[in-house]
């Protein structure tokens, strides 16, 4: 009988992708380039939302788990497509991920992830989990330029007194917004820009394992959100609405050849059939509209397997119909108490209350901080995207980390069910829940190909 071996990766999988650096099992590793299915002209990739990466080579080693999008795209004017002027303040909102409303990754003929607002996701997992050194320099390829500000303001006149000049004293607009001054820097007058995506910001699979794929298929299918009043941010008339359009999209992925011994290893192992389990973390996503309700109960879904930590967001709906404002921010709506039901139990037992009129939210600042793993005695070297004024005035996430959760909840069931139970101000708002959770991918190898089962 075959067994299940319950380490994360048995065989030869841990070694060929250590790092490069202190690996000797990879001896050659190198990127290809894998084009839109669909066509590659420009007129095709703003045409048509989906974009289709598909790769089927059976005899190389793959590494989709460092697999990048690479997009190059410009902002032109939408009803003409002529370029804006030099210093039209008109620019993408932050994270890239934005353009794209849905992702789908699929390797043989197993999908092992299928999510819509990828954007909202991948926005939520950045300012959690990431810290702000990162965002501001790794993150910078892939558009991570979140806002510090409301508003446009990217410059402007700051008023300096003689006094200030003889105390030394700096005088700083507290409106400037350093997100929106970085992207409208590189999109300026239509400038072409190009973006490079981790497949892994979206894919959890491919976030947590980097196990490489060998004589199996690899398809992203990728959906671009063709709302533009949600994912362009222009300043007021006569700027007229803008729109997104790629000059060229495509995937990077490292293909890799192992050593001698290592290949040999590899042969052995793929005709074992002996199965591998593989544990990983996906998020999905849910959105309603709860209009201007100040009080709500909203079952959020009632199939989530394995839940592990739940992240709840506002948006005013003021904030997603116009490009004269913001629809990357997450607003607070007055929340003055939330908590989260599971199977019935509430979390956290004493309920989060809060006040932003008087600035009384660090118990929720707090949980975002852990929820991330930053903020406690083990970590406290490591920053936070956010400071506890951006949380609350920009990026306004609810958490809650239901890791170390009552196991009796799950007692006779096999799923979740989740409610958001809040008390707000009279705003009319879409909620958004993103939920991750645990699940497992089971990879068999049998005469050099690979099938994989999601749990």
């Amino acid at each position: 009988m075959t067994t299940i071996n319950e380490q994360k990766v048995n065989y030869i999988w841990e070694s060929l992708s250590a790092p490069v650096e202190e690996d000797r099992s990879i001896v050659y590793k190198e990127e290809i380039r894998i084009q839109n299915s669909n066509g590659t002209a420009a007129s095709v990739l703003n045409s048509n939302n989906r974009l289709v990466f598909h790769v089927q080579d059976f005899s190389n080693i793959y590494l989709p788990s460092e697999a990048e999008l690479e997009i190059e795209f410009k902002v032109v004017v939408k009803t003409t497509g002529a370029n804006y002027a030099a210093g039209d303040k008109v620019t993408l909102i932050a994270n890239g991920w934005n353009l794209f409303r849905r992702g789908m990754l699929k390797i043989g003929d197993q999908i092992i992830e299928d999510k819509d607002d990828v954007g909202l996701g991948s926005t939520i997992m950045d300012l959690v989990y990431k810290s702000k050194g990162y965002l501001n320099t790794v993150g910078s390829k892939s558009w991570s330029y979140y806002d510090t500000g409301a508003g446009l303001i990217d410059e402007g006149p700051v008023t300096v007194t003689g006094a200030d000049i003889a105390n030394l004293v700096s005088k700083v607009n507290p409106a400037y917004n350093d997100g929106f001054a970085q992207r409208r820097l590189f999109t300026d007058a239509s400038s072409t820009y190009t973006i490079r995506l981790p497949l892994r910001d979206i894919f959890g699979y491919l976030r947590d394992s980097n196990v490489p794929i060998i004589g199996s298929t690899i398809t992203f299918e990728l959906d671009r959100d063709d709302r533009e009043f949600k994912n362009i941010l222009r300043g007021p008339a006569p700027l007229l609405d803008g729109k997104i359009e790629f000059t060229r999209a495509e995937i990077f992925m490292p293909k890799v050849k192992p050593s001698v011994e290592v290949g040999s290893q590899i042969t052995k192992d793929m005709l074992s059939g002996v199965p591998t389990r593989v544990p990983f973390r996906e998020f999905k996503t849910w959105t309603t509209d709860l209009a201007d309700s100040t009080q709500t109960s909203w079952l959020v879904t009632s199939k989530s397997a394995k839940p592990v930590k739940v992240y709840f967001a506002f948006r005013k709906k003021t904030k997603i119909n116009s490009q004269e404002q913001n629809g990357a921010l997450l607003d607070n709506v007055g929340v003055t108490q939330i908590t989260l039901d599971v199977n019935n139990k509430q979390y956290p037992e004493i309920a989060y209350t809060s006040n932003f009129a008087t600035q009384n939210f660090m118990r929720l600042y707090q949980a975002y901080l852990q929820a991330g793993h930053k903020g406690g005695p083990e970590n406290d070297e490591v920053d936070a995207a956010l400071t506890a004024k951006e949380w609350a005035n920009l990026y306004t996430i609810y958490c809650f980390d239901i890791s170390k959760r009552d196991e009796l909840i799950y007692e006779n069931t096999t799923s979740s069910e989740l409610r958001l139970n809040v008390s707000c101000g009279n705003i009319d708002k879409w909620a958004y829940c993103v939920v991750e959770s645990e699940k497992e991918a089971v990879i068999s190898g049998l005469n050099r190909s690979m099938t994989f089962l999601i749990k």
